[in-house]
């Protein structure tokens, strides 16, 4: 939250400038929905002032995430779909969508707002993958929360940087919104059983 932005941006001229920072962790965010706020509203905006400032024809490629859909009635998710965050961190996301939108239309930064759905791959230490790979390496038992009948939209991390490579190259950069996923609803249970496969001998119970 503390790094000095303006002589980084000031000294250095970019092309792009991928905003992948911030708190990603849902829970926290209930936990201390202030620091969640400066991580993912507060840094946007002045990354973004600073560009302004000096480097105004720099592409801005900002993160946002699925959780500002909430829990949507219909499937599958588009960008035309109702906003009904669940979780501050749903809500500061959304927010700094605005903020986005505010550098385009008042400042003519270009920008591209990326709203990707469940990222998993090689390294991931956090989320419902790496989660059910730990507790089954670490335990017999593995108790999961919910029926098991929750579903998930995933996208490999190579996926997503081949999006991210196609859109700087072809995107307008007019603060469109983009969802990023594979389009394919995986039910969690799903997930277990496949992950399973890989630790024999393993009891999974789902607890609502």
């Amino acid at each position: 939250l503390d790094p000095d932005f303006e002589i980084f941006i000031s000294t250095h001229q970019f092309d792009v400038c991928i905003n992948a920072s911030g708190n990603g962790n849902v829970s926290f965010s209930f936990e201390d929905p202030i620091l969640d706020f400066n991580a993912n509203i507060v840094a946007v905006n002045t990354v973004l002032f600073l560009l302004s400032k000096y480097q105004p024809t720099c592409k801005f490629i900002h993160f946002s995430s699925a959780a500002v859909y909430g829990n949507p009635v219909l499937l599958p998710v588009s960008e035309e779909s109702a906003l009904q965050p669940q979780s501050p961190y749903g809500y500061h996301k959304l927010l700094s969508e605005n903020i986005c939108k505010k550098y385009f239309h008042l400042y003519n930064i270009p920008i591209l707002i990326l709203r990707p759905f469940s990222v998993y791959g090689n390294r991931l230490k956090k989320q419902i993958v790496w989660d059910v790979c730990h507790k089954m390496k670490n335990h017999d038992t593995i108790e999961m929360f919910g029926t098991g009948n929750e579903s998930r939209d995933f996208i490999h991390i190579d996926d997503l940087l081949n999006c991210i490579d196609l859109l700087i190259k072809n995107a307008n950069f007019c603060a469109d919104i983009i969802n990023i996923g594979n389009g394919d609803e995986v039910k969690i249970k799903d997930l277990v059983t496949l992950i399973r496969n890989h630790y024999p001998n393993k009891e999974v119970v789902f607890t609502n």
